[in-house]
């Protein structure tokens, strides 16, 4: 079953809580470094509201992590391989689109 948007904002907000939290961080003092307020931090946490995408690399940025590290995809299947006519070599030029 596929997960909703809330439950989502859930997950995010519970790994950068307990980031935050690892690091001795306390929410004011992270949303002072962020530049949002306390009160709009909480809600990210309890996954009240969601990120922006500018905001949520600021947030990797402030707790010292890359972007993947609070990505949800790791609970998702893994990709099948893609097949070797679906990858692009630079070395060779695009297959031409039949007319």
């Amino acid at each position: 079953m596929a997960r909703t948007y809330t439950q989502l904002n859930r997950e995010l907000g519970s790994r950068i809580r307990a980031r935050r939290e690892a690091l001795g961080i306390s929410r004011e003092a992270l949303a002072e470094r962020l530049d949002v307020t306390p009160h709009y931090l909480g809600e990210v946490e309890r996954g009240s509201t969601g990120l922006a995408l500018p905001t949520y690399k600021r947030v990797c940025e402030v707790l010292g992590v890359r972007t993947a590290f609070f990505c949800l995809e790791s609970r998702l299947p893994p990709r099948p391989p893609r097949r070797r006519s679906e990858t692009f070599s630079p070395a060779s030029p695009p297959a031409s689109i039949p007319a």
